[in-house]
């Protein structure tokens, strides 16, 4: 009887509260509408979930209540987990210039200096190894992300070859590494 009883006055200020609480709430809606809201309202009231004192309040100021109790738990709800907008970030840091804190976020790919660090060492390693056809071979097979098994197919190697040629490549590094760090 009290959902009949409203005018449309009060329906109309409802709608417009609705409407206005929904937007302000932006993405914090999670698609939901100012029908939603108002909906959530009178199912709440007619549930029990939210109480009606008829003698203190009339019933459209009671679902105005509840539609800002409503839409401020959804405010809430998952605030911290809200996903940032690219064009939230971006923001004017001066007259005609962007500031994109995106472009200030540094690149997990590695810079032209580690690249040239790695090529470097890659040849230093392919000369240690030039003289020994065998474990440049396997040495080749290693850099390219080979497994062992995969190894043994690529080379023809037996388990034993591919184990020995291993070994001089390991003592080789060695040697290598305990000659440079002498020099």
């Amino acid at each position: 009887m009290a959902i009949e009883s409203l005018t449309p006055d009060e329906l109309l200020r409802m709608r417009a509260f609705a409407l206005w609480r929904v937007r302000g709430l932006g993405r914090r809606s999670n698609g939901r509408d100012h029908n939603d809201l108002l909906q959530e309202a009178v199912a709440r009231t007619v549930s029990g979930e939210r109480r009606w004192n008829g003698d203190s309040v009339s019933f459209a100021t009671h679902l105005l209540g509840a539609m800002r109790s409503i839409s401020n738990h959804w405010a809430t709800q998952g605030a911290d987990e809200e996903p940032v907008l690219f064009s939230e970030l971006a923001h004017a840091a001066a007259v005609g210039q962007a500031s994109n804190p995106v472009e200030c976020v540094p690149s997990e790919a590695a810079g032209p200096e580690a690249l040239v660090a790695v090529k470097q060492e890659i040849e230093a390693l392919e000369r240690l190894f030039a003289d020994d056809g065998p474990a440049a071979r396997v040495f080749d097979c290693v850099r390219r992300g080979l497994s062992g098994s995969a190894v043994l197919e690529a080379t023809g190697y037996s388990r034993t070859q591919y184990e020995t040629v291993m070994k001089r490549i390991r003592r080789r590094l060695r040697h290598g590494a305990n000659r440079g760090a002498t020099q």
